[in-house]
């Protein structure tokens, strides 16, 4: 029985330029266990993303800035049980992937998703989705779009549009509760996210 893999995990402002660095960081930086590269998927790369986060919340005309500790983005990572994952043909994941990123795109609006970047050189490979956490009502709060509840409605929502098709469940497999875990604590995402950003500091990148 083979599992989908859907968690969110909410980056903060002072935390995109980092992000941005993890993301495409290139296998090489990475732990390298297959030949193909990191890739964008749809042509969502992370350029930029800092600036093109701030330029969309500049288009909500909010009362007040937000400040630096408000979630600029909420960071989607999808994939499926390791040994289902090993399986697939790489046309297939690419499939798999694309068609996560059109319901993204659906459910959230096409744009308020400004990148999704497939990592492909680990055990797993998964990709990750970036959404504008931007309301029905023009707010940017993760925190009413991406609450426990609404995480589980949207794991439910993702499987029946998406990873059904594929012969997946719907339900968490120790693996994924696991990671969910892991990538769920703040202060290891900053952590994780300023040593990257440091070691990434010597090579050219475009910001």
């Amino acid at each position: 029985m083979y599992f989908q893999h859907l968690y969110a995990k909410g980056v903060k402002l002072s935390d995109l330029v980092a992000m941005q660095r993890y993301l495409a960081a290139p296998t090489s930086l990475r732990t390298v266990s297959s030949v193909q590269k990191n890739h964008s998927i749809e042509d969502l790369t992370p350029v930029k993303l800092n600036a093109r986060v701030k330029a969309r919340i500049a288009q909500l005309h909010l009362e007040k800035n937000p400040g630096s500790n408000a979630v600029g983005i909420e960071d989607i990572v999808i994939g499926t049980s390791a040994q289902f994952m090993r399986t697939m043909e790489i046309d297939l994941r690419e499939q798999y992937f694309s068609d996560a990123v059109h319901f993204f795109q659906e459910k959230y609006g096409k744009e308020n998703v400004l990148y999704c970047m497939c990592h492909v050189n680990e055990s797993n490979p998964h990709i990750h989705v970036g959404i504008l956490p931007i309301t029905s009502e023009g707010r940017l709060s993760a925190s009413s779009l991406f609450t426990s509840k609404s995480v589980k409605i949207l794991r439910t929502e993702f499987h029946k549009a998406v990873a059904s098709k594929y012969g997946l469940e719907c339900g968490k497999s120790h693996e994924s509760n696991h990671l969910e875990e892991v990538k769920s604590h703040p202060e290891e995402l900053k952590t994780k996210l300023k040593v990257l950003a440091e070691n990434m500091d010597g090579l050219e990148q475009k910001i």
